[in-house]
């Protein structure tokens, strides 16, 4: 039998874990906002490009420009709303690996389904 120890160690990863993906949930009104806008930006750039087929690429840089940081902000905005929840799920990631390895270390005759078939199993009380 699994120690409690390394059973409450995985009751808390997957309680974080399953935290996480709800600030995810959270704050996929606000990232689709911003996804919303980077679409409408660049819509309207393809047609202006359409529109002015003989300016150089560089003229058309220009002429866009305002547009162009906005789609760059939009974008660092969903970064950044999403990175540290991202990071997070990395820091778990790595826990629950760690965790895996202890319980293998410690019981060393038990298979990976068997493993995860305890856990689960006293996860659920």
């Amino acid at each position: 039998m699994i120690k409690d120890r390394y059973i409450k160690e995985a009751n808390r990863i997957r309680e974080k874990f399953i935290d996480t993906i709800k600030k995810i949930e959270q704050k996929e009104q606000l990232i689709n906002s911003h996804k919303n806008e980077i679409t409408a930006l660049m819509k309207k750039n393809s047609e202006y490009v359409e529109k002015n087929k003989k300016k150089s690429v560089d003229q058309i840089k220009v002429d866009m420009k305002d547009e162009l940081y906005q789609i760059e902000k939009n974008i660092e905005k969903i970064v950044e709303e999403l990175q540290p929840l991202l990071d997070n799920i990395q820091i778990l990631e790595k826990e629950s690996k760690d965790l895996y390895r202890s319980i293998k270390d410690r019981h060393p005759e038990l298979s990976e389904k068997q493993i995860q078939k305890e856990i689960l199993y006293s996860l659920k009380k």
